[in-house]
């Protein structure tokens, strides 16, 4: 699939995808998830405010929780409607104050973003695994890093999705992710999941030292099908979720299992 295709797709999903993330029923898993991982990202935010580039953005997520806490952000995506659609968000949030610029770029060639220009980046909802160069892309996050600055990424994993499409009797998809880690996403493009060891391995390649990699609402897929969608919806059920996801994120055996995945890394 070419780039300009690619780029027709997330244009044409950008307003349905606003929608999808602000209906009721997501509610509950959109806390979850963002809980999840602002975990791990919060202790490592800067002191006193900082420069954080929100990567492959989309209509725009953590912005929002950034800008109150005094950070500037400047937010990136490849597909122009997603641009547009964040930049209105920001502006009737009224977090535009916070935000210094809004770039139509690929994740795999931010040239126009000077060199450790940033004390983090969020490359959050899998850009990394749906660009075309994922090792080109995690290059560019740690060049646009400060020294001793952080990087976020979060990634699907390679042994669940292969272990969901041969719970759906496609085993010769189940065989290619095993094989290539690439699958057919809906829409028709083609998405890269990772073990994590993989994922490892893509941040240490880069010169980053891996401070995390933990499972991020490991019991659920993503998206979340219905009926999880509404067993999120009962208070003690959320609850329960979220304690166990917290208490075993970074174990071993709970990351071979979850859906996605949680990297943090530091330049050094």
């Amino acid at each position: 699939m070419t780039e300009k295709t690619a780029r027709d797709l997330w244009d044409a999903r950008a307003a349905s995808r606003l929608t999808f993330m602000q209906t009721k029923k997501m509610a509950r898993f959109n806390a979850l998830y963002e809980e999840a991982c602002w975990r791990f990202i919060e202790p490592l935010l800067p002191g006193g405010g900082g420069r954080i580039l929100e990567a492959g953005c989309g209509t725009g997520r953590w912005v929002y929780r950034l800008v109150p806490l005094g950070h500037r952000v400047v937010l990136s995506d490849f597909s122009p409607e997603m641009i547009r659609i964040a930049s209105e968000q920001i502006d009737e949030q009224g977090v535009s104050d916070g935000v210094e610029a809004c770039h139509v770029i690929d994740i795999c060639d931010m040239h126009t973003l000077a060199d450790e220009s940033f004390d983090m980046a969020l490359a959050l909802g899998t850009p990394v695994g749906l660009c075309d160069n994922p090792h080109k892309a995690v290059a560019e996050l740690h060049r646009v890093i400060k020294q001793g600055g952080f990087v976020f990424c979060d990634m699907a994993n390679q042994y669940r999705k292969a272990l969901d499409l041969a719970k759906n009797d496609d085993w010769a998809a189940a065989a290619e992710v095993l094989d290539s880690g690439k699958s057919q996403s809906n829409g028709g493009f083609v998405s890269r999941s990772f073990t994590p060891k993989k994922i490892r391995e893509l941040f240490t390649a880069c010169g980053m030292e891996v401070l995390h990699v933990a499972a991020v609402c490991p019991f659920l897929s993503f998206p979340p099908n219905p009926e999880q969608v509404a067993v999120l919806e009962n208070d003690e059920s959320y609850a329960a979720a979220r304690d166990i996801f917290h208490r075993f994120a970074e174990t071993p055996e709970m990351i071979h299992v979850s859906a996605r995945l949680l990297i943090a890394g530091r330049k050094i």
